[in-house]
């Protein structure tokens, strides 16, 4: 038999081994070492930029100097995905009203306590840190004798702030005897940020300084960042800030697929029990805000399987081909099968709210309805899922969708209610969602009344 090319199993197995051992190392040494020449061969650097959008593992940055808005990848321990060789170097600083103290935060301070753990005085300054629960700590300069009051210096994990008291974790002491630990705070009281709590950086916000390398598709990967917390936080909570604050000691580890409901959805997940709750909370609200605008809803809870790309092989046997490629993406679609007078849809997304919450929008049409009508108005309305407020005419969305709008070619209407397939959405936006952004604010229109409307 004529031996074919190639490794000879038979005669030399070892030496063809090696080579082929050797010949893999090589492999994988050119595709690390152009990965990175590719990264650093071009750089980008600035002293002075203000947040213009932010969310997991992007934030929007314009320059002060140049006025030019760029888009950067953050990558670190719970922030975006393992897309990078190496995590960014993330430091914060600045301070904010109590207000916006989390649940969850590992908290630094000193106040002075007696032999019962009570203390007199209110805590005015708490520092936010990076810490481990094996770093928390109530420890007293000496022990406090009748009705001596001495200063403890706590590190301590925050549990709840309600009504001017801090109720927070700490190890079991005399002065914790249950590992809780109870101070009262004064109403202006002020959180210092001193390292890496990328969380609480908002719209708004300074860049001090940042280091990023360019990638082939225009955007960045920020080596190095340093964020100041200087914007205007009078207003309050945001929405997506209270449902951190209020689910922030759940679970933020990634989860088994599983089964979770509310009111009036049913989530297949493998998400985190953090992420699917506040998830959970987003479309109760969305669907409160929609069922008020049409005054009709569903009769069956919107069925949704919200998956992480990652994990798609663990869900083979559960979702339709086209809907893993989807999801792989990352993105999402809806499927609506209608039986007579009932319509059903199922829901197929990857593990990013806004998508799930832009789905949801259409099975909760096509359910409600048996129809999503026109694509420009079921991709428009499926936007504003996630745009909606309850009670706010101003629409609040990201600095990448602002760009395309304000930067893109002007259309005529009824061009722009066709499938945009124009250059400027390529390597921008994801496939489709640039005629989802030209017919939103079509749709918001309609449902305002009125041709005068604001971008935020």
């Amino acid at each position: 038999t004529k031996q074919k090319p190639g490794i000879n199993f038979n005669n030399n197995c070892t030496n063809d081994m090696k080579s082929l051992t050797l010949f893999a190392a090589l492999v994988v040494a050119l595709v690390l070492c152009d990965f990175s020449t590719a990264l650093g061969q071009r750089t980008i650097s600035f002293e002075s930029g203000e947040i213009q959008s932010i969310k997991d593992g992007e934030v929007a940055i314009r320059d002060s100097e140049t006025g030019k808005t760029n888009t950067f990848y953050v990558q670190g321990k719970n922030i975006g995905r393992s897309r990078f060789p190496d995590d960014s170097v993330i430091n914060v600083s600045g301070s904010v009203p109590i207000k916006f103290l989390r649940a969850g935060s590992i908290v630094q301070f000193s106040v002075p306590i007696n032999s019962k753990g009570n203390s007199k005085e209110r805590v005015e300054l708490l520092k936010v840190i990076e810490a481990e629960e094996s770093d928390l700590q109530l420890k007293v300069e000496k022990e406090p004798e009748g009705k001596e009051f001495v200063t403890a210096d706590v590190i301590a994990r925050v549990e709840q702030v309600s009504k001017g008291r801090l109720r927070l974790s700490v190890p079991k002491s005399t002065y914790a005897r249950r590992g809780k630990f109870l101070v009262s705070i004064a109403k202006d009281a002020k959180i210092e940020i001193t390292k890496g709590t990328y969380k609480m950086v908002i719209v708004g916000d300074t860049v001090k300084t940042v280091k990023a390398y360019k990638l082939n598709n225009g955007s960045y990967f920020a080596a190095e960042i340093n964020f100041e917390l200087t914007a205007d936080r009078d207003e309050g909570l945001s929405f997506d800030d209270q449902l951190e604050q209020e689910f922030g000691e759940l679970s933020d580890e990634p989860g088994e697929p599983r089964e979770v409901s509310s009111k009036h959805f049913i989530l297949y997940t493998d998400v985190s029990e953090k992420s699917a709750t506040i998830l959970l909370a987003k479309l109760e609200r969305m669907y409160g805000l929609i069922g008020g605008y049409f005054g009709k809803r569903p009769r069956q809870p919107i069925e949704c399987f919200v998956v992480r790309p990652e994990n798609i092989k663990s869900w083979a046997q559960k979702i339709p081909q086209v809907a893993a490629a989807k999801i792989v993406e990352p993105a999402g679609l809806t499927r609506s099968l209608s039986r007579g007078r009932v319509t059903m849809s199922v829901v197929y997304s990857c593990d990013k709210h806004r998508v799930v919450q832009h789905e949801a929008v259409h099975a909760f049409c096509a359910m409600a309805y048996g129809s999503t009508g026109p694509v420009w108005y079921a991709e428009g309305m499926a936007e504003m899922g996630q745009y909606w407020r309850d009670g706010q005419l101003e629409v609040r969305i990201p600095q990448l969708i602002v760009d395309y709008l304000t930067n893109a070619k002007p259309k005529r209407c009824e061009t722009s209610l066709r499938q945009d397939k124009s250059p400027e959405t390529r390597g921008k936006l994801t496939p489709g969602a640039g005629h989802c952004v030209i017919c939103w604010p079509t749709t918001r229109i309609t449902q305002n009344g009125s041709s005068v409307w604001e971008y935020r």
